[in-house]
């Protein structure tokens, strides 16, 4: 008994239909130019528009205040697959293109000062931070975003966890140029200055810049003669 197999479709004519779809859903959510391109911009203003609604002033108020990588995904791209809260989208080309609008979206959310968001809420001069949190929402865990101006999340989020990484690293390194010098104390005086060098230069890169004075005060007091 013979038995038919139906052909795999050729992965150029699946790329294809996934990226034809994708550009569909730009199109539909209006972020195309005149010239059929996707308009990155109109995408970044949609999404800056939705994540400044979302503030937390506290620790507790981040699972109730931030919004999910879904949610934020459904917000720019309303309509898309996958954004009617229903579910996955069966169609496996659709579930490919959820994938895809979701990452572009979520790619904008990164808390580094490079960030899309980050540098645009500098830009506009608010002194929020965007942070990035994992929450429960529904009781799942979610990826999600807040914007926060309470100093002592701020520590917590950008300078607590930046000085940790930056300790551990230290105390690499130590273990490393222990090893080197400990088989190879001829090493020891290059190795010495190798570290010197490196601890000016960190001292120069983390010596930062003095805040500047409140507007319309003067930057110094004259003394009296």
């Amino acid at each position: 008994m013979s038995v038919s197999v139906t052909p795999l479709t050729p992965p150029s004519v699946v790329k294809k239909e996934i990226e034809a779809r994708v550009d569909h859903a730009w199109d539909a959510a209006g972020y195309m130019t005149e010239e059929g391109l996707r308009d990155t911009r109109a995408m970044l203003e949609a999404a800056y528009e939705e994540v400044v609604k979302h503030v937390a002033n506290s620790k507790e108020q981040i699972a109730e205040k931030a919004i999910t990588r879904g949610e934020l995904y459904a917000a720019v791209f309303a309509g898309a697959p996958g954004t009617d809260g229903t579910g996955d989208p069966v169609d496996e080309f659709d579930m490919a293109v959820a994938e895809h609008l979701e990452r572009d979206v979520w790619s904008l959310t990164q808390p580094k000062s490079e960030g899309a968001i980050q540098k645009r809420l500098g830009e506009d001069g608010l002194t929020a931070l965007l942070c990035r949190e994992k929450i429960r929402r529904n009781l799942d865990k979610a990826d999600a975003v807040y914007l926060t101006d309470n100093p002592q999340l701020i520590l917590e989020t950008f300078v607590d966890k930046e000085v940790k990484a930056y300790e551990r690293k230290a105390a690499n390194l130590k273990k490393q140029l222990e090893m080197v010098t400990k088989r190879h104390d001829e090493l020891t005086s290059q190795v010495k200055s190798r570290v010197r060098l490196a601890e000016n230069k960190n001292k120069a890169e983390l010596n930062l810049a003095p805040a500047s004075p409140p507007e319309g005060l003067p930057e110094a007091a004259e003394e009296e003669e």
